[in-house]
């Protein structure tokens, strides 16, 4: 049936070949649109927008899924980033109803179902010989919203596409109930979806791989779904060798392969496409760059990778998700060099900003003294060989605040804290385009194809097949590079979770999943487990008061 398509959006893109590009149209035009020639694409281009933002800032589902760990924490340093508390709240565990993080990312989430529905319900009257696909891959993006929310606030708002009236209220689902529609999105976009082999289609948009991978995620996490609050999870053997079946179909299509030379390279300035990518979020389009907000976060304000750019110097991670490294700091996942951090090096190449080549630090987790190109006394270029104008000078770097060396520090003694502590984590590369510190282009991945390997190996292991488990995280740890191990437990699982996946918005399901989110860290109490679920935004219980709030809020 065809529905007219209300003012839910004022945004709208049109396809043009394979990439989705921004076009602003009125809100009058939005009948027009639908009755006109390629409607459909611009509907589902809708859906794919409300990615933006929601993936790809730390205020929005990073900052619920990574500062509430023990990978990703923003003290208060000095008088910056006390933002009323928000970032210390998101790690104390002393959020509210009323925590801005959590109010934009349930608003978020919820327009991303909407557009999904919405456009499901428009689809389906399109006469488009790709109606079936476009369908499928609202489907699918709506049940990975549906999931997130899920995951996030323990509960999903669904209506029927058929009977779609947003003047009605949702039907408010939780539990099994809840998990068993989002299972039933997933499945029924699985048979129209295509494949990654079919071509024609970039890593933004949804494949039966995406859909498989994303579906497999659910069921690994069903036994929390289904009782979040449980001292113990059970995580049946139907349940995991789903997982396993859904993995599998994924490598066996063979529409992926692991990143064998380099493991940075997927988060790179051109990681446009790569072989690894399931699923991310498309940041270059010929008319839009999307958001660097995870590169810009982290590095010192002192770490310029262009004379124009100064990075907000928040966030880093914590002494106790570096202890997991013990033992494994070889990994090249863990660090990657550029340039020796010793002093040693006084002179680099100067980068040529005209062409996209740009000055690069080393990547991973930074740690100690920080060297790097400093400003000039005009304060517009980089300072130059007095003898060799191409050489830029390296120095060690000072603080922007208080001319201090910039010397990360791995622990400190108050989350009211120093401009400088703290571990760095440069695993988005920061890219300087239009020379914006918040624009780039890097693509941010959601699904990858290593935590497909690592959602098998941890479904094998949780059912007794420890040798098919070990083979598949060794067949990830050796496209890294690194040492192969020779057993495999639940803790050794966990651990090569976060070396694998460190800062790519799956901490705290892992976490909860392996029974360790409770527990005391650095600065954080034991925490209740009804902290476990975010609160439900008061703004949403005002508006439809058959909303019942988590417990323990």
């Amino acid at each position: 049936m065809r529905t007219t398509l209300t003012l839910l959006l004022s945004i709208f893109f049109i396809i043009s070949c394979t990439d989705l590009e921004e076009e602003v149209l009125d809100e009058a035009l939005n009948t027009d649109l639908i009755e006109g020639e390629g409607y459909e694409e611009g509907l589902l281009a809708a859906v794919y927008s409300s990615n933006d933002d929601l993936y790809t800032h730390y205020g929005y589902n990073f900052g619920l899924q990574e500062f509430s760990t023990d990978e990703a924490m923003i003290p208060t340093r000095v008088t910056d980033w006390d933002d009323n508390g928000t970032y210390r709240d998101l790690h104390l565990f002393t959020w509210t109803p009323f925590h801005s993080i959590v109010n934009r990312t349930w608003n978020s989430l919820n327009q991303g179902i909407a557009r999904s529905t919405q456009a499901l319900a428009t689809l389906s009257g399109s006469g488009s010989p790709l109606r079936d696909q476009y369908m499928a891959e609202a489907r699918a993006m709506g049940a990975m919203f549906m999931h997130n929310m899920l995951d996030l606030y323990g509960v999903v708002l669904y209506r029927d596409p058929e009977t779609l009236n947003f003047n009605e209220a949702p039907i408010i689902l939780r539990g099994q109930a809840a998990v068993d529609l989002v299972i039933t999105e997933f499945e029924a976009s699985l048979g129209d979806l295509p494949s990654r082999n079919d071509g024609g289609l970039g890593q933004g948009r949804m494949t039966v791989e995406a859909a498989s991978g994303l579906l497999a995620r659910v069921y690994l996490n069903k036994a929390v779904y289904e009782n979040v609050y449980a001292s113990t999870f059970n995580f049946t053997g139907e349940d995991m060798q789903e997982v396993i079946n859904l993995t599998t179909n994924v490598i066996n299509s063979g529409a992926h392969t692991l990143e064998t030379a380099d493991y940075f390279s997927m988060f790179d300035v051109g990681n446009e496409n790569h072989p690894e990518h399931v699923f991310v979020v498309d940041q270059r389009t010929e008319t839009k760059i999307g958001d660097n907000r995870f590169a810009v976060v982290t590095y010192s304000r002192g770490q310029r990778p262009t004379p124009r750019t100064r990075p907000f110097n928040g966030a880093c991670t914590t002494p106790g998700f570096l202890d997991t490294w013990e033992g494994n700091t070889d990994d090249p996942r863990y660090y990657k060099q550029e340039f020796l951090q010793d002093g040693s090096v006084t002179r680099l190449p100067s980068p040529d900003f005209e062409t996209g080549d740009f000055f690069r630090f080393n990547r991973g987790f930074q740690e100690g003294q920080q060297y790097g190109p400093v400003l000039d006394d005009t304060g517009s270029d980089f300072k130059r060989d007095e003898n060799d104008p191409s050489l830029l000078v390296i120095e060690p770097l000072t603080n922007f605040r208080d001319d201090n060396l910039v010397i990360f520090t791995r622990t400190f003694e108050s989350i009211f804290t120093t401009q400088a502590a703290g571990v760095r984590v440069f695993k988005y590369e920061f890219d300087p385009a239009n020379g914006s510190a918040t624009q780039g282009g890097v693509d941010i991945p959601l699904l990858r194809y290593a935590d497909i390997y690592l959602m098998r190996a941890e479904a094998k292991l949780r059912t007794g097949d420890n040798a098919g488990a070990l083979a598949d995280v060794n067949t990830v740890r050796e496209a890294r590079g690194a040492s192969l191990l020779n057993t495999l437990d639940l803790e050794a699982m966990y651990n090569e979770r976060g070396y694998e996946l460190y800062w790519e918005q799956v901490r705290r399901p892992d976490m909860i999943r392996f029974s360790t989110y409770d527990a005391p860290r650095f600065f954080k109490e034991a925490s209740a487990v009804t902290y476990r679920l975010f609160p439900i935004p008061q703004s949403a219980i005002d508006a439809n008061r058959a909303l019942e709030q988590n417990d323990g809020y």
